[in-house]
C-alpha cells in the first residue's frame, strides 16, 4: 500500500497522464476551447467530435463499416431475437419505461489530482415540481457533507445496460435517452460543461431542460455587465439545445429593486423579458422570487410571455 501511494505521488509530481488516460489535447491537435462562466475562468475539455471514428448507431444492413484499427465490421438483422420480434411501437414503450420520462440531477465536478471537470449525474426520487423544493434526499446529504465520494453508492443512477446488449438496440434506444428524460442544473459550470461531454447529434436530441439560475449581478436593466451576463446565457440556451421544446428557468434575484434614476417600471421589465421574445416556439416557464417578479410578471402576461412569481422562492 506504502508503495503505489509513493508511486502515485511520484506521477502526480511529474504530471503524467495514465495509461487509460488519452493523450493531451495538444499531442492530439486538438484545440481546446476556453470560456468563463459569470467572469471566473474554469478548465475545460476539448468538444467531442462530430462523428465517431467507430459510429455505434449503425442501421441494421448487409453494409461494412472500416474503424480506425483496420477491423472489418458487419451488422446484423437479429432476426432470431425474441425482442426485435415484437412490434417497433412496443419496443418503444418498453425502452420508454427503462429509460425515458424521468428528471435527471447533473452537477459538475472538478478533480483536483487531475486538474480536470467532470458532469455528473443522479435520478430525481423528489416528486416535486420545483426546482429549490426538488432536492432529491440524495442531494441533500451531498450539499451538507460538500462531498460525493462518501455516499456516492446511494444515488440512484440510470441503468442504461439496455443500450449495450448490442449495436442495433443501442441504435433504437440512444435518441430516446435524450429526448424524453429532462436535463436538471442548479450550477452554472455544470450546465456550462454539459455539452462538452456530449456529442452534437445528442444535444439535438434533448427537448427538456430546467435550470436554477441564481444570479450574481443585480439584473440586465442595471448596467452592462448584468445585461451582458443575462443576454449571454440566453443565447447560450438557444444555440446549445438547438432540439429544445421546454425550457423551465427559476430566476433568484437581489432582495430589493435597485433602478437608476431615470428608469421606469416598464423599461425594467423590457430589460427582463427581451431575451424571452426569442424562445416563443418553444414552451418557456420562468419562476422569479420577489421584488422583481411584481414589476415583471404583468408586462410578460401582456405580451403572451409565461414568467410567473416564484411560490417560495428564497431572495439571494
Amino acid at each position: 500500500m506504502a508503495f503505489r501511494f509513493l508511486h502515485l505521488k511520484w506521477r502526480l509530481s511529474r504530471n503524467l497522464p495514465r495509461k487509460h488516460e488519452p493523450p493531451p489535447a495538444a499531442q492530439a491537435g486538438i484545440e481546446q476551447p476556453q470560456f468563463t462562466t459569470y467572469g471566473t475562468a474554469i478548465i475545460t475539455l476539448p468538444h467531442l467530435p462530430a462523428v465517431r471514428e467507430r459510429s455505434l448507431t449503425l442501421v441494421p444492413s448487409n453494409d461494412t463499416a472500416v474503424p480506425a484499427a483496420g477491423e472489418v465490421l458487419v451488422t446484423e438483422d437479429q432476426s432470431r431475437s425474441i425482442l426485435f420480434a415484437i412490434p417497433e411501437e412496443i419496443r418503444y414503450c418498453i425502452y420508454l419505461a427503462i429509460l425515458g420520462d424521468r428528471v435527471i440531477h447533473v452537477e459538475g465536478r472538478y478533480y483536483p489530482l487531475t486538474h480536470r471537470w467532470n458532469v455528473w449525474h443522479c435520478l430525481c426520487s423528489s416528486s416535486s415540481t420545483s426546482l429549490l423544493r426538488d432536492l432529491c434526499p440524495e442531494m441533500a446529504v451531498r450539499a451538507r457533507r460538500g462531498s460525493l465520494s462518501d455516499f456516492r453508492r446511494r444515488f440512484h443512477r440510470m441503468d442504461i445496460a439496455i443500450m449495450f446488449t448490442c449495436r442495433l438496440i443501442y441504435s433504437e434506444v440512444v435518441s430516446l435517452l435524450y429526448s424524453s428524460n429532462e436535463f436538471r442544473f442548479q450550477d452554472p459550470i455544470a450546465l456550462r460543461l454539459f455539452p462538452d461531454f456530449i456529442l452534437p447529434q445528442r444535444l439535438a436530441s434533448i427537448r427538456r431542460v430546467s435550470f436554477h439560475w441564481k444570479m450574481d449581478s443585480i439584473g440586465p436593466h442595471y448596467n452592462a455587465t448584468g445585461q451582458s451576463d443575462y443576454l449571454e446565457l440566453w443565447a447560450w440556451f438557444k444555440s446549445s439545445f438547438p432540439g429544445l421544446r421546454h425550457l423551465d428557468i427559476e430566476i433568484l434575484t437581489g432582495w430589493k429593486i435597485f433602478r437608476l434614476s431615470d428608469q421606469t417600471d416598464e423599461d425594467i421589465a423590457n430589460a427582463w423579458l427581451a431575451p424571452m421574445e426569442d424562445f416563443r416556439g418553444i414552451r418557456l416557464t420562468v419562476k422569479m422570487s420577489a421584488p422583481y417578479a411584481g414589476l415583471v410578471c404583468p408586462v410578460a402576461h401582456a405580451r403572451g410571455l409565461r414568467v410567473l412569481e416564484g411560490e417560495n422562492l428564497p431572495q439571494r
